[in-house]
């Protein structure tokens, strides 16, 4: 059976129908239009989906004009979305699409394997996530269209489907089965394109990386700092700065080439991963701890844990393998079209390629919110020095594009809620006090105007009750905290400024909820030279920035993960397949680079995180550049490649 249903401003879609776990008279479709996409709602309420044994829900969709279709799909449970999946569909092409369903974790789950409870995906499908809906309880499926032009799309989308058989196997992970993770770091027990069967061929790997990539600089087309050569330089002053320029920002490289900086964080970084309590895991662990116990870099090898990447890069290169990767790593950014050394990157002081430096001044819990900065405290402005000052070597270099400051803060503006209800009297909770001293002059007036009865500034209390006069309250509250934030980011641009007078401070990487926080851009703009910003979203076509101050803004952190390749914790944001992450990519970067505001985006991370899980946290994302071994995904390098050669073009 074939139904037809037409969608009127963007696209018209013709479906053609098979029920595979709900007789066909019991599905309800649903179009939501709007002016900027079409939403199609399958409705299973009637005949409840239960993806509990299924890896993810599957559908078809067939373009069948000539320009390009966004797909974006999800799921919903009983009272929240599942995850998420973006495809962009090519004119004329079919495309089988997947979106992987997410589990909430249980503590039964991992009862006898306690040590890889932080992990965020396992073997067989498992890929956990704290929002995770209900599985056995999928109400609907829901699919949003949108053109990539103006014109008119035809598409045959088919019902989705649950498919792929989840298993949570304890013995592969407790090993009974054997070792789960070989001498490379590698998953013993999945295959893939590219993995290493043995250690030799890393140096063959090593000679030939050399030869590629020792003496690579930018092409013609670049100036030596990456800056594009297609326009007249303006004026250069020796060191990165903004610029807008025909409606939209820019940076200026030191000769006053118009650069856009793409980026990569942690270039040239491996992650260390924990083996406390669980060395019959690692094949050969013993030998490997054995061989690098003299390690004086701490690079390789400490008390309770290996870094898998690094020791192979030691087995590529040899002795001398920091030296000649810290080298390569440069050549094969330019070689790749990557300009920009992202936060926490492998920086040398003497670098030829453009990079970025972070520190993270001292943050602490203040009352129940985690992570937050006292601007007003001492410590935290000696902090600040102490950390600025230990990066100040880097103050001359050219190449220095700007300092991050901070990464991704709680801001709340229940700050002043939580000071009220400390009992103990820190620096932040004074300045609160004082702040209302200064407006209301006497306590009398301050009870008169929040119908409390205190004795004095320092006996206010909060204690989540509501007051007579809750609206002035609440409206003092949220002076304070825009208070507290310009204080935070005049300190910072402060201190800055002493020791980085002729670079660019690029703000804190704001996330969550203040991406959409107009007073904190408002507050940032006025102090940093760019605004940042970790944008773990699937576009940023419609992100919207528009601060009193017109400033840039630079993404600091977006990526996709797969759950390929023998690391099964996918990323912040998913990818079916390696040439899906790629689509991705290649998506993002061009939305990034037509927006006016922004000025660059840095990809989340260099190498995939270890399959076991990074150190402290446990994460284990398939999200690098390269893996364990060294190996560059070539779908992401040759999209990489491709967009470098279009960024001017396409910005203007």
């Amino acid at each position: 059976m074939t139904r037809v249903i037409s969608l009127l401003l963007v696209t018209s879609l013709a479906f053609s129908q098979k029920i595979v776990k709900c007789p066909l008279d019991q599905l309800q479709v649903t179009i939501k239009p709007n002016k900027s996409k079409k939403t199609l709602i399958y409705d299973y309420s009637n005949c409840l989906l239960n993806g509990s044994k299924s890896t993810s829900i599957e559908f078809t969709i067939q373009n069948k004009s000539s320009s390009s279709l966004i797909v974006d799909a999800n799921y919903k449970g009983k009272d929240k979305k599942g995850n998420a999946a973006r495809y962009i569909i090519e004119g004329n092409s079919t495309r089988q699409c997947y979106v992987l369903l997410t589990r909430k974790q249980t503590d039964t789950d991992f009862r006898g394997i306690s040590y890889f409870s932080d992990l965020r995906g396992f073997p067989g499908g498992y890929l956990k996530h704290w929002k995770a809906t209900d599985l056995s309880k999928i109400r609907a499926v829901i699919l949003d269209f949108l053109s990539t032009d103006s014109s008119a799309v035809n598409a045959l989308v088919s019902i989705p489907k649950l498919t792929g058989d989840y298993v949570f196997n304890k013995n592969e992970l407790n090993g009974k089965q054997g070792p789960l993770i070989d001498e490379l770091g590698q998953h013993i027990n999945t295959n893939w394109e590219n993995k290493l069967s043995n250690k030799a061929v890393l140096k063959t790997n090593g000679i030939a990386d050399q030869k590629a990539y020792s003496k690579v600089k930018f092409s013609k087309a670049f100036s030596e700092y990456g800056g594009f050569k297609n326009e007249k330089p303006f004026e250069g002053t020796g060191y990165f700065r903004t610029l807008k320029y025909n409606g939209k920002w820019w940076l200026v490289d030191p000769k006053g080439y118009l650069f856009w900086s793409y980026g990569v964080t942690g270039a040239g970084v491996g992650n260390f991963t924990s083996h406390k309590n669980r060395t019959f895991l690692y094949n050969n662990i013993n030998a490997i701890k054995s061989q690098y116990k003299n390690d004086t870099s701490n690079a390789l090898n400490r008390k309770h844990a290996v870094n898998y990447y690094n020791i192979n890069l030691n087995r590529k290169y040899g002795d001398n393998w920091m030296q000649i990767h810290e080298n390569l790593t440069q050549g094969r950014l330019k070689s790749w079209g990557i300009n920009t050394m992202g936060a926490w990157s492998k920086v040398i002081t003497n670098s030829t390629h453009p990079f970025t430096l972070i520190i993270h001044p001292r943050t602490a819990w203040i009352g129940k919110l985690d992570k937050l900065p006292d601007p007003f405290s001492n410590a935290f402005l000696e902090d600040l020095n102490i950390r600025l000052q230990l990066i100040s070597e880097y103050n001359k270099s050219p190449y220095l594009l700007g300092v991050f400051i901070n990464n991704e803060i709680h801001w709340s503006k229940k700050i002043g809620h939580e000071l009220l209800a400390l009992d103990q009297d820190i620096p932040c909770k004074k300045a609160l006090h004082n702040f209302l001293k200064i407006k209301y002059k006497t306590i009398e007036l301050l009870n008169s105007s929040w119908g409390t009865s205190a004795t004095n500034f320092n006996d206010l209390v909060f204690e989540n009750r509501v007051y007579p006069n809750a609206k002035q309250f609440e409206e003092d509250m949220q002076s304070f905290f825009e208070f507290y934030v310009e204080t935070y980011f005049a300190t910072v641009s402060k201190a800055f400024d002493v020791f980085f007078p002729n670079h660019l401070y690029l703000g804190c990487r704001f996330h969550g909820a203040a991406k959409q926080n107009k007073v904190l851009h408002d507050i940032a703009s006025k102090y940093t030279d760019v605004v940042s910003f970790n944008i773990y979203e699937y576009g940023v076509k419609d992100f919207n920035f528009k601060p009193k101050l017109d400033k840039p803004m630079l993404i600091g952190e977006f990526h996709f993960g797969t759950t390929t390749n023998g690391v099964w914790g996918g990323g912040l944001k998913h990818a079916y397949s390696l040439e899906n992450q790629a689509n991705l990519l290649e998506q993002y970067l061009g939305e990034a680079v037509q927006h006016p505001s922004i000025v660059g985006a840095h990809w989340f991370q260099w190498t995939d995180q270890p399959a076991t899980g990074r150190l402290n946290d446990g994460e284990n994302f398939r999200i690098g550049f390269v893996s364990v071994t060294d190996i560059p995904y070539q779908d992401l390098v040759t999209v990489s490649k491709a967009f470098a050669k279009n960024i001017f073009k396409m910005r203007f």
